[in-house]
Parts: structure tokens; C-alpha cells; sequence
């Protein structure tokens, strides 16, 4: 065949694919030729690529069509694309491609005329096809279209219901599930393939995905449709085969629903011991009465006394128990077998419960009370072992906070790796009993602290080798469970654990005092506090010392903000990373420091291996690059200049000023693309620039970028960066900015005001210490380059009028201040930012303020909400930031993250937590009639408890003696007296009060 040949035939494949007109496609392919055939099937299966498909949709999508018109022709393009496949494909291979085929459309309105399609390729075909398609993964993209075809071709062609998964998990429920108007059962019953589906999906492994099945399949055996004892025998036989949980809930379910007795059971007794011995509590507790029925010989009950015995459900020997009685197993076998029985059931327990149950059944039977034989039990040397260490660097992770979660009612039940976390906190120091204790009592207070959850951490921990370390903190835990107003769920439980371990403690223990007032009850978590005191030695008489210290009085210190600074890393191979902001996991703040380190470190690289080493390591742009990755991209490929400078500078323009043209010359979705994927050099060129949209969106960035290329060109000039933050935070010193301007011959005028806005709090008086300086580049300074402006008068008038001031001016929410800026130096004063919208103060968003305005607390929260963490910045927390503590303390127990009590500690260990701004912040507060202060203490007990106690204690003081002191006493103040007479005990004596101890 000719190329021009070719072409056609492409070319009108192409326009009846995307014209809507399916007849028309398959007329079309039904007359062409062989060669014409080959070559409609190579462009088909390229059309069928990602770009292609994706391009024919741009191309639908942007022709201007009706929405309807448009989306009809998508859809018709998808189902054509399964005609096309259908056509000129292999069974085999047909599978394939429709499984892999990425089917956006609207395919089921079509399925009747695709089935017809198909159907033309005759009855080999279709078996063939449906053999290839049973071994397909139900997880294949287009594999629900594929089952719909395989169970039309089943029923049409009358081949053998498929048995592999992609027909039970895909096809059975789009043939029989699809509807959401219909029940399944009349879907499933003018079904052609009943009954031999219905059976087929039950041995398939896969009926879990349909719970309701059993009532489905109990309705069309009572309408005849289906035959029970051939669905009974199904079920049955399926029970020992090892299906999932939910498989075998479907399964017993069905037997249940038709009525199952113990004599329809094929392989009677024996059959039903091996299903119970592993099948799902759900199916055991169905199980069980049925063979419990077909016992009949001593044997028989032995063998199922064994089984159920052997199992961890309590349930199972309760209603094995309640059958060893005369009139039930005493009917068939003599009191000697039932006897043996219920002994063989009580040596293996350890439910002190189920023990004195078996004792009542003993009795019942008139057996004589069984005299407990002491069992000697071998200690395995748990108490000697150590935790085992995780791998170094799999231990790098926050759980000493997240501990709360092993105790904790309704919480996520924790898995074997959490347990494992939990080991290698306390193997390596990093975590201590008496913390996991304190999260104990904080849950006990909100009344969320879970017996049950117990049992399983301290479970895990004994055997993880943490029991000689975490013993007393078990008995305090159970203590608390035991404390009014009644005892928790599944203590006895938690309990049982203990008595299962004791053996292993070396020396006798006394139960606290909760535990040995449960003794005296009569319910079974009684019972286990007995037999716990029995196994353990412990007198009834004396309880063990109260109260518990915690060691909540931690003498911690941690270095201010103020006082940490980063190294300058002058590493060119990490240069790139760094600046793009690879760190790692660094909160906000330390990363806006280190990039502007990276920055800063890029110069002295520039000045130390020449530029044309740097520009080759910096030349390859990053894929999540910013302004100043970008602007450093622009230097590397030789486009920044003065000139361009100021042409971005004063002329730019974003690109969302361009956004209709490109849709118009490219498409929605490309132009979308290019949009995305836009940087400064894809628009440096073009006039007037065109900028990322950051450039008109994000004022910070506009100046991050300006600053960028600034500072590049100074260096270039033989200038000097000034603004380098000194410490973590990204403030700045006074003593460094004036070092620096001694040092520099020429500074950038953005840089200098950046510096200047970095600065930590400086007087009035220090303006007498700017020595004469540079000036800024006059090249930088204006478009002409005719002016320039002296740096050390600029930082004199700073320092002289007071620097930046923010005052606060409005709260337009609890906790949340807006601010106004005063500022002697303005932003608007830069020539090169004239054209933007810069703020002199803090923006909406205040992760913002980070790199503009470092190193002040008034923008930074404890909320976890907040992109600035309090503690990562220095200077002294006043009123608005209290009031922002307090209000989280107050009014947020639900929302007081581990991460803010750690921002709390972290205070607290600075030195930083003054009770009387906090008393001010209340003050202010309760004058403003706004009552949250204390309105909730839990969150209060909660940061006590987390290592907050020595800073908090003295703030919660204060704020109480300052309450007591009002004319009318405020809400929440007894509550927050309670907490701290709770706890004083932890207190040095000389910090507590004389109204809180009583003397």
C-alpha cells in the first residue's frame, strides 16, 4: 500500500473515531481490505497510547462543541477504541488490551451494541476469550468491562461459569450489583447463569464482597430458583477451605439462613472439629451447637472439649459449659464424662471467672469441689531482659508523644511496629516508664483510658523485655481502671495478664490501694484482683505507697532561639539541594534560615571556585524550584543582567495575564500544563516577561526573587550580602549587620532593608553606633543608574526612630491578632518593587513572615495549625501571644496536639513562660468578658502531665491567685485549684502556695 494510501486510511480512522458516528467506524472497517486492515489496526493500537489518547481528547474537548455533543463524542471515542479491539484483535490479545485500556467514558449505555460486535466473531471466539479473561486480575485497569463481556459470552454461548477471581469479584458484581435501584436478588434471579453462578461465587473465595448474599441466596431457594441441599453442601465444603474471614462469614451466614441442622452435616462430628479448630469466631459460634448436638460418645466430647479449649474465645467455653449440664450432654453420656470434661476445660483456663463457672457446673453435676492443686510454673526470665533496639535510623520518630495512643479508648488499635517503637523509646532513655504513667493518669482524667488496650501494651512489653521497667507503672495503670465511679471494661483482662506474668517478678509486690478494695467485690475482675494478690504474694491489709511520683519537675534547659546559628556549609555538591530546600524534616522556620544560608553560601562558593564552576552545578533547573532557585538559574544561563533586572523589575507581567491567549493558541489542558510548568527563563525573553504567577500572587516571593538576582549582581559589582540571618530563628544582630557594612565597599538597597526588617530589638541609643559605611549600587538603586543611597544613614534613621513596630490593633478571633506596621524605612522606598504590592507588616498567611519578618514570637502560635512554631522563635512572648496559649489551653483540649504540648515544654525549658504577662493576657481577657481562659483544664492537666509542669505550675498559680483576687470569682477556677492540688505533690515545697496546702 502506498503512503498517500496509508494516510487516508489513517486519517479517516482518525476523523470516524472522534465523529461520534459508531455504525459509521464499523462500517467502515468491515470493508476494508487486508491491507487496509493492517494498517487500521497499527494506527488503532497507537492510538490507543497515552499521548495520543490524551491528544484526540484535547482535541474533542477544544472543539467547540455543546458540553453534551462534546462529552458524547469522548464517550463514543472510548467505546470505539473497544470496537477497534473487538475487531481486529485475538481473543487472547483482546483481553489484554481491553484490560489495559484507560476507559474515562460512559461505557454502559453502549455495552448491548459492543456484545453484538463481539458476538460476529462466532463461538470460538468467545470461548477463547473468555478463557484468556479468567485469569485476569480483577485489579486491571478496564477489568470490569472485560467480566461484563465474559458473562454475557457464558450465558449466550453456554460455556461453563469461570471460576477464576476477575468473574467473582469484577463481573458478579457488575452483572448482579450494578444497580442501585434493583436488590441483588432480583437482579441475580432472571439471571441465565443461576444457579451455577450462585454456587460458583461461593467456592470462588470471593463472597465477601457481598454480605448480603446469604439472605439473597435464602430468598431464591424458597422461590425455587436455586436447590438447597446443593448450596448446603457448597457452603459446607467451602468452610475448610481456608477462604478470607469475610468469606467464611458469608458462608456460615447462608447455613444459617437456611437452616442448618447437625444431621445435614456431611462427615459429621469429625468434619466439624476440623472447621472449628480454624475457622472465625463468627463461624465457630455457629458451629459449635451443631457439634455439640452430634456428641455421643466420651470420645466425641473429649475431642471437642480439646478443640474449644485450644481457642482464645471466652463465648465458645461458656456455651460448651452450659451443655455439660444433666439435662442436656447428661442426657447421652454419664456425670464421670461430663465431669472429666468440664476438669480438662478448667486446667487449661485462666479466666478466674470461667474458673469458678466450672466450679458451679462441678457442683451442679454433684461432683465434689475440686481441690486446686498448687502448679508450679517456671519463671522464663522476662524480668532480667532488656528492651530490643530497633535500627538507628528506624528509631528516628516522635512516639514518645504518641504513646498516649497504646492506652487509649477509641484510638486506632496499634500494630506490632508501634509496640516495637514503644521498646526502643525505652531501651534507649528516650522515653521512661513514668512517662508512659503520666499519659495513664491524663487519660484517666478524661475518663478514655482502656483496660483493654492495657493488657495489650504491657503484654507486649513483658515479652518485648521492658518488665522489670514497666511492672509498677502496670499495678498503677490497673489501679486507675479500678477507681470510681466503677471499674473499667475489661479489667479483668488486663488483670489476667498481670497474674499470667507475676511469676516472673522477684520479689512480692503490694497491689495499690483501688486493687485491694476491688478484692472485696464479687465480679470478675474481683476474681482476677484476688488471684493477681495470690500469685504475687501481696497482704490484703497494706497498699502499696501513695502517691506516685512522676518526676513531672524536670530542671531541663534548652538554648534560646536567639542563642543558635546554623553553619555556613560551602559544600558545591549540595548547593542545589539546599537551595531548593532540602533538609529534610526541619520545622518552618529552621528551613527559611537555612535557604537563606544556602544563599548566602552560593556567593561565597561564587567568590571561592569562580562563577563558571557554580554556574554549571546550578545550570540544571530543579522540578519544585522557587524565586531564589530561579533566580540563580536565570545567572547560570548567562540571561541576568542590570538590564533584564529592571526590565522584570518594572515590566513583567504573571503568567495568569496570558493564561486566555495560550488557551486560545493551545488548548485548555496544554495551556493548564505550561502554566504549571512555567519559569522565569521560559519568559525572561519575551516582552514584556512573562513571570510565574507567584509574581503577582505572593508579595514575599516577588521580593525573594528581586532579592536574589540583587544580591547576585552586588557580588558581581564587588558588593557584600547583609542580610544573612545570625541565628536560627533568621534574625538578625545588630553587631553583625554593622560588622558586615564595615566590611562591604557596595550593598544591594533590598538587601539592605530586608537586613534591616531581620534585625532583633535594638534602642534608639544604638543608632550613635553606625560608623560611616557604603553606599548602595547605583546600578541597583534606580533604572538609570544615576543615584545611589548611603547605607549607614539609612540604619541610623532605622535605629533612631525605633525600627519596625508592630502595633496590635484588632482581634479579629480568640488568640488571633492583626497588626499594623510602622516602619521608618518602607518597602515602597526600593525603586525595584515600586510596581508591587510589598506590606511592611505581616501578611494574611504567616508562614510568609518567616523569612521577612523573623525572629518575632506576636506571629508565631502554638496552634498546630500554624506554620510557625512559638518556641522556634526568639524574643519574649507578651500579650498577644498569651492570649493565644491561653485560649488553646482554655477552649482546645480536642485540638492541643502532641506537637503543641512539646511547643510548650520547649518554652518551658527557655526560660520563656513569665506568669505575669499571662496573668495580664487573663486579665485582659476576663475584663473583656471572655470566659475561655479556663474553661476546659484538661488541656491544662494534659501539659502538666507532658512536661510542661515546671514552667506551667507558677503561670497556673498566678493566673489562680489573680482570679481569687477579682470581685467575682471566674469560670473554671475551682476546676484548674483541683488540678493543682492534684498534683502538688510533684512540686518543690517552697513553690507551693499556702492556700493550695492547707497550712
Amino acid at each position: 500500500m502506498s503512503g498517500d494510501a496509508r494516510e487516508q486510511v489513517e486519517e479517516r480512522m482518525r476523523e470516524l473515531l472522534l465523529g461520534g458516528d459508531l455504525e459509521a467506524l464499523a462500517s467502515y472497517v468491515d470493508g476494508l481490505d487486508a491491507a487496509a486492515s493492517k494498517v487500521a489496526r497499527a494506527w488503532a493500537t497507537r492510538a490507543r497510547r497515552a499521548d495520543t489518547w490524551n491528544a484526540h481528547r484535547r482535541s474533542i474537548y477544544d472543539s467547540g462543541l455543546e458540553q453534551d455533543e462534546m462529552y458524547r463524542r469522548a464517550d463514543v471515542m472510548d467505546v470505539g477504541h473497544v470496537l477497534l479491539i473487538g475487531h481486529f484483535e485475538a481473543p487472547a490479545a483482546a483481553v489484554k488490551s481491553i484490560s489495559r485500556f484507560r476507559l474515562a467514558g460512559r461505557i454502559d449505555p453502549y455495552l448491548a451494541y459492543l456484545r453484538g460486535r463481539l458476538e460476529r466473531r462466532g463461538d470460538e471466539w468467545a470461548r477463547a476469550f473468555c478463557v484468556a479473561a479468567d485469569t485476569l486480575s480483577p485489579g486491571a485497569q478496564g477489568a470490569w468491562v472485560v467480566a461484563r463481556f465474559v458473562a454475557h459470552f457464558v450465558a449466550a454461548h453456554d460455556l461453563p461459569v469461570p471460576t477464576g477471581a476477575l468473574f467473582h469479584s469484577s463481573a458478579f458484581t457488575a452483572v448482579f450489583g450494578s444497580d442501585p435501584e434493583t436488590s441483588l436478588t432480583s437482579l441475580v434471579r432472571v439471571h441465565p447463569l443461576l444457579p451455577e453462578v450462585v454456587t460458583a461465587h461461593l467456592a470462588s473465595g470471593q463472597a465477601y464482597r457481598h454480605p448480603g448474599l446469604p439472605a439473597t441466596i435464602a430468598t431464591l431457594v424458597d422461590e425455587g430458583w436455586l436447590d438447597r441441599d446443593r448450596v448446603v453442601a457448597e457452603a459446607l465444603q467451602q468452610l475448610t477451605a481456608g477462604h478470607r474471614v469475610g468469606s467464611q462469614r458469608v458462608l456460615v451466614g447462608t447455613l444459617e439462613r437456611l437452616g442448618l441442622t447437625a444431621g445435614e452435616v456431611t462427615g459429621g462430628i469429625p468434619f466439624l472439629l476440623g472447621a472449628l479448630s480454624a475457622a472465625d469466631r463468627s463461624v465457630a459460634k455457629v458451629l459449635l451447637p451443631l457439634a455439640i448436638e452430634l456428641v455421643v460418645t466420651p470420645d466425641d466430647l473429649e475431642d471437642l472439649v480439646r478443640v474449644v479449649a485450644g481457642r482464645p474465645e471466652k463465648g465458645l467455653r461458656q456455651t460448651l459449659a452450659k451443655a455439660l449440664a444433666p439435662r442436656h450432654l447428661g442426657q447421652r453420656l454419664d456425670t464421670a464424662a461430663l465431669v472429666a470434661a468440664i476438669d480438662q476445660l478448667a486446667d487449661q483456663e485462666t479466666d478466674q471467672g470461667m474458673r469458678a463457672a466450672y466450679e458451679k457446673a462441678r457442683l451442679r453435676l454433684g461432683a465434689a469441689p475440686q481441690q486446686a492443686e498448687p502448679v508450679e510454673v517456671t519463671a522464663l526470665g522476662l524480668w532480667d531482659l532488656e528492651p530490643a533496639l530497633m535500627d538507628e535510623e528506624a528509631s528516628t520518630h516522635h512516639m514518645r508523644e504518641f504513646s498516649w495512643r497504646a492506652l487509649r479508648s477509641g484510638a486506632e488499635k496499634p500494630d506490632g511496629d508501634f509496640h516495637d517503637r514503644l521498646l526502643d523509646l525505652l531501651g534507649r532513655g528516650r522515653m521512661t516508664e513514668l512517662d508512659l504513667l503520666a499519659r495513664a493518669y491524663e487519660l484517666a482524667a478524661e475518663d478514655m483510658l482502656s483496660a483493654t488496650r492495657a493488657a495489650d501494651l504491657f503484654e507486649a512489653l513483658f515479652v518485648g523485655g521492658a518488665m522489670r521497667r514497666t511492672w509498677t507503672v502496670a499495678l498503677r495503670v490497673a489501679d486507675l481502671c479500678a477507681g470510681p465511679p466503677r471499674p473499667a471494661a475489661g479489667l479483668d483482662k488486663l488483670l489476667r495478664v498481670l497474674a499470667t506474668y507475676a511469676v516472673e517478678v522477684p520479689e512480692p509486690s503490694l497491689l495499690p490501694r483501688q486493687l485491694l478494695a476491688l478484692m472485696r467485690g464479687s465480679s470478675k475482675a474481683a476474681l482476677e484482683a484476688r488471684h493477681l494478690a495470690e500469685v504475687l504474694g501481696s497482704p490484703s491489709d497494706r497498699p502499696a505507697p501513695e502517691p506516685v511520683h512522676l518526676g513531672l519537675w524536670r530542671e531541663v534547659t534548652e538554648p534560646l532561639p536567639w542563642r543558635l546559628a546554623y553553619s555556613p556549609t560551602r559544600d558545591l555538591k549540595t548547593l542545589a539541594r539546599r537551595l531548593d530546600g532540602g533538609f529534610g524534616e526541619i520545622s518552618t522556620v529552621g528551613r527559611t534560615t537555612l535557604e537563606s544560608i544556602a544563599f548566602d553560601d552560593t556567593l561565597g562558593l561564587i567568590a571561592e571556585h569562580g562563577a563558571e564552576m557554580v554556574r554549571r552545578e546550578l545550570a540544571t533547573p530543579y522540578r519544585h524550584s522557587g524565586p531564589v532557585p530561579q533566580a540563580l538559574q536565570l545567572w547560570a544561563a548567562g540571561l541576568l543582567t542590570t538590564e533584564t533586572y529592571w526590565r522584570i523589575a518594572t515590566t513583567a507581567v504573571p503568567v495568569s495575564e496570558v493564561r486566555e491567549t495560550w488557551r486560545e493558541e493551545l488548548g485548555a489542558r496544554e495551556a493548564s500544563h505550561q502554566e504549571y510548568r512555567w519559569t522565569v527563563i521560559d519568559g525572561v525573553s519575551m516582552d514584556p516577561p512573562v513571570m510565574p504567577d507567584w509574581w503577582h500572587s505572593s508579595p514575599r516571593q516577588r521580593i525573594q526573587f528581586l532579592h536574589a538576582c540583587e544580591a547576585v549582581l552586588v557580588r558581581e559589582h564587588g558588593g557584600l550580602l547583609l542580610s544573612t540571618p545570625d541565628v536560627s530563628d533568621g534574625s538578625l544582630g545588630l553587631t553583625t549587620l554593622l560588622d558586615r557594612l564595615q566590611r562591604a565597599s557596595l550593598v544591594g538597597p533590598i538587601d539592605l532593608r530586608l537586613a534591616l526588617g531581620r534585625l532583633r530589638p535594638t534602642t534608639p541609643q544604638d543608632a550613635g553606633r553606625v560608623a560611616p559605611g557604603p553606599t548602595t549600587d547605583p546600578a541597583l538603586t534606580t533604572p538609570r543608574g544615576d543615584r545611589s543611597v548611603v547605607a549607614d544613614e539609612v540604619v541610623r534613621r532605622w535605629l533612631g526612630e525605633g525600627g519596625l513596630r508592630l502595633v496590635a490593633k484588632e482581634r479579629p478571633h480568640p488568640g488571633y491578632w492583626s497588626f499594623d506596621a510602622l516602619a521608618p524605612v518602607p518597602w515602597r522606598s526600593c525603586e525595584a518593587l515600586v510596581g508591587g504590592t510589598v506590606l511592611d507588616g505581616p501578611s494574611h498567611f504567616r508562614g510568609d513572615d518567616v523569612w521577612l519578618l523573623p525572629g518575632r514570637p506576636e506571629l508565631a502560635s502554638i496552634n498546630p495549625h500554624h506554620p510557625v512554631n512559638v518556641a522556634d522563635v526568639g524574643g519574649d512572648l507578651d500579650v498577644t501571644v498569651w492570649d493565644g496559649i491561653l485560649g488553646w489551653l482554655g477552649t482546645h483540649t480536642m485540638n492541643m496536639t502532641d506537637w503543641s504540648y512539646t511547643q510548650l515544654t520547649h518554652l518551658q525549658n527557655q526560660g520563656r513562660l513569665d506568669p505575669s504577662t499571662a496573668v495580664a493576657a487573663a486579665t485582659m481577657l476576663w475584663d473583656g468578658a471572655q470566659p475561655h481562659v479556663l474553661r476546659d483544664v484538661l488541656s491544662w492537666e494534659r501539659a502538666l502531665l507532658r512536661g510542661s509542669m515546671r514552667g506551667l505550675w507558677p503561670v497556673a498559680v498566678a493566673i489562680v491567685e489573680a482570679g481569687l483576687a477579682r470581685r467575682e470569682r471566674p469560670v473554671g477556677l475551682d476546676a484548674l485549684i483541683a488540678v493543682l492540688r492534684r498534683w502538688a505533690h510533684e512540686v518543690p515545697a517552697d513553690q507551693v502556695p499556702a492556700w493550695l496546702s492547707g497550712s
